[in-house]
């Protein structure tokens, strides 16, 4: 009798929510341990994103400092004629070095004297003076721990590369500008390029170096460190450590650019974090871990609050679903037909029969699924591989492998498979080391099977086995097969290399399988000048349909002229539509339904691509044009528009500049601007300018100066690089071909 009451109990509901009950208590106790350690990594995280942002912070705004000098180094080189000159042939060039000079030490935020000296020359000059080399040397300028003449073969040096000098005393008669004497600093030398025959000088000042690795209030030591070697740092105590620049050098010599890592100093452990600049310079700064600890024990009360907050709650919340959960298991066996309320077994009996009506109708199911996914896979439509292989696990085909393939297959003359497919997708399911599915491809008496091997011997197999079934299933069998592929995102190129191969069908033998390999043509790269996706963005972008128009014009008539075969052009065409597609639509699922790998393959003349590109263009406009119209804050975009439009001829106008014309803050304007106009205000500056620039050279004889002036560039540098970099041209190229 005891036996059967214990059976009973352990089919019943209430044995479940007594243990459920007992493994709550248990909960709790792990779930205030997840806490402590979910708080101490979050603090940890914080601790170390802290000192993350506040190096980068110094990192970008010194490497932006040094940037500058390169760009005055550049501009002196422009100037090349006029700075590099012997005094004593030339003396009248001295009085314009000199006013340049004085301009840049003026404007300048960063270093506090500035020298030159050409090499040709035994003189060296600074905004006010020049100096005979030994006289400088010796007397206007000496460095604590260099002698004259390792000065000297500083200033002499015709290698490339900037050269840093660490901070130290400075003393001579060229320390001292207006009353005041520069009594530390560090040394930049840079060659001016490309002859490297001349070399600028710049000294910077301890009290930049205050401010920059300012940190009042904490704990913390920053500095610089080049080719080796401490330059500057500014902070705590803690670089009075025994070995503390052996212990900083060491930590960050395993060539990363940027990272953090403890080390020990003294008696105290710290993290160190380091950021390596575009000028070789390393940035590095050092916070007690004691800091980290101190937030950790004021925290730790309010888990313990938390957890006594939680209990209550979850006390009462259970014992109710409890009560709901067994008026339920009641009610559903009731429904199924059992005696008892509370038993579980008869309830798991009941819903077991349900399972198996099901399965009946999964395996139909099933079939639908993977024709959905071997279609995705054909079209491109998976966003990276991981997608890819979650996507065919929930369909059961084991695609994990190092290459796949894609068949097309079937007698033109008969619409029928069948038997055939089902032999097929079973010779497939028994071959070790491949897997795959086929699908009716609507329209056309064409299978297409995507099958993924281990090897490429396994995938020939594979193909010669389908083949075989093939031909012994139909009386005109076509198979064509793409080249073995590795990378799953370039599926789309695999199933057009299949249609192009199964379009050979009548000029060779087709009474064996026909691979692309085999009977391809001589294929020419595709190369396609990024301008025209940049172009063709911001005309959709714009609401710009002539503008659209134009650019597809155009950029057929340059694919057309590179000589690509159809293959190459479809391949490349695909590329191009994904590329809009993924600029961002309402709808893009019904996008890629229409335009997708199989209408390319029924595209056979550049007037079939250009309608395709153009019909894709227009839809993309009109998606833009609905998403802007239901954005908020219009009127504000469309003063910022108007604004950039009508001032951008001015160097001043940035997005500070034109916030405060809008009277809003800098982040206000970002943020409503990219979500009306999916562009950031300074790249749509950027864009506005270089489009004027274009139309000047076509349109008007001005030089490239006059250009860059006219479209808010002063620097002629900075317009140059940018415009190389929107069309793929310099502005003479440009130019030269329009």
């Amino acid at each position: 009798m005891r036996r059967i009451k214990m059976e009973e109990w352990n089919k019943s509901l209430w044995s479940y929510l007594l243990a459920f009950s007992s493994i709550i208590i248990l909960v709790v106790l792990i779930l205030g341990t997840y806490l402590y350690q979910f708080y101490y990594r979050t603090i940890y995280r914080d601790f170390e994103s802290a000192n993350l942002q506040y190096l980068s912070s110094a990192a970008v705004q010194h490497e932006n400092s040094v940037r500058m000098l390169e760009d005055i180094m550049s501009q002196l080189s422009l100037e090349r004629a006029d700075v590099e000159f012997i005094l004593q042939e030339q003396p009248e060039k001295s009085f314009d070095l000199k006013d340049m000079l004085r301009q840049f030490n003026s404007v300048s935020q960063f270093f506090d004297r500035i020298f030159f000296f050409y090499h040709g020359d035994r003189f060296l000059y600074n905004e006010s003076t020049s100096a005979e080399l030994g006289r400088f040397v010796e007397s206007g300028l000496l460095l604590e721990h260099m002698t004259t003449e390792q000065l000297k073969y500083e200033l002499l040096r015709e290698t490339a590369g900037m050269s840093v000098l660490p901070e130290q005393k400075v003393s001579g008669f060229y320390t001292e500008r207006g009353g005041a004497v520069l009594k530390r600093a560090v040394t930049y030398l840079l060659p001016m390029e490309p002859g490297r025959t001349s070399t600028g000088l710049f000294l910077v000042g301890e009290e930049y170096y205050d401010r920059l690795f300012d940190s009042r209030g904490e704990r913390r030591r920053t500095g610089m460190i080049f080719q080796g070697e401490p330059v500057v740092s500014r902070g705590t105590d803690m670089e009075e450590t025994e070995g503390y620049g052996d212990k900083i050098l060491r930590a960050i010599a395993d060539g990363r650019a940027e990272g953090q890592t403890k080390i020990r100093l003294g008696q105290e452990s710290c993290l160190l974090s380091w950021q390596r600049g575009e000028s070789g310079l390393i940035y590095y700064t050092v916070q007690p871990l004691s800091v980290f600890q101190k937030k950790i024990w004021s925290g730790q009360w309010g888990i313990l609050l938390v957890l006594l907050l939680c209990s209550v709650p979850t006390s009462l919340v259970f014992w109710r679903l409890s009560r709901s959960l067994s008026v339920r298991v009641k009610s559903i066996n009731e429904l199924l037909g059992a005696q008892t309320g509370y038993d579980l077994q008869d309830m798991e009996d009941g819903v077991r029969a349900l399972v198996e009506r099901r399965r009946e109708s999964s395996e139909e199911t099933l079939m639908l699924r993977r024709t959905r996914f071997v279609s995705r896979f054909v079209r491109g439509s998976f966003a990276d591989r991981e997608e890819f292989l979650t996507e065919a696990g929930k369909v059961g085909l084991l695609a994990n492998r190092a290459y796949y393939a894609v068949a097309l297959m079937g007698d033109p003359e008969s619409s029928s498979e069948g038997e055939a497919h089902d032999r097929m997708l079973g010779a497939l399911a028994q071959r070790a080391g491949v897997d795959g599915y086929g699908i009716q491809l609507t329209g056309s008496s064409q299978s297409l099977y995507a099958v993924f091997g281990d090897s490429v011997q396994e995938l020939r197999g594979a193909m010669e086995d389908l083949f075989v079934i093939g031909k012994n299933s139909f009386e005109a069998f076509v198979m064509a097969v793409s080249d073995f592929h590795r990378d799953y995102a370039r599926a789309s190129d695999a199933y057009l290399e299949a249609d192009s191969a199964y379009a050979t069908r009548l000029l060779v033998d087709n009474g064996r399988i026909l691979y692309y390999r085999d009977v391809r043509l001589g294929e020419q790269p595709a190369v396609l000048s990024d301008s025209y996706l940049q172009r063709l963005r911001h005309a959709i972008k714009t609401g710009n349909r002539m503008e659209m128009k134009l650019i597809v014009g155009e950029l057929c008539d340059e694919l057309r002229s590179s000589g690509q075969s159809l293959l190459t052009f479809r391949i490349l065409c695909n590329d191009i539509i994904h590329m809009l597609l993924a600029e961002g639509v309402s709808d893009p699922a019904g996008f890629e339904n229409i335009y997708n790998v199989f209408s390319l393959s029924q595209c056979l003349t550049i007037g079939d691509f250009h309608d395709m590109l153009l019909e894709i263009c227009g839809g993309l406009l009109e998606s833009a044009a609905r998403v802007k119209a239901a954005a908020g804050g219009q009127d504000f975009v469309e003063q910022a528009l108007g604004y950039m439009k009508e001032h951008y001829r001015e160097p001043e106008l940035n997005m500070s500049f034109l916030a405060e014309q809008l009277g809003v803050s800098s982040v206000t304007l970002a943020v409503k601007f990219k979500n009306a106009m999916e562009i950031s205000p300074s790249d749509y500056l950027a864009i506005l300018r270089m489009e004027k620039a274009k139309a000047l050279l076509k349109e008007t004889k001005l030089q490239v100066k006059e250009v860059s002036a006219a479209v808010g560039y002063e620097d002629t540098r900075v317009f140059l690089r940018r415009f190389k970099k929107y069309t793929g041209k310099t502005p003479g190229q440009f130019r030269d071909e329009g």
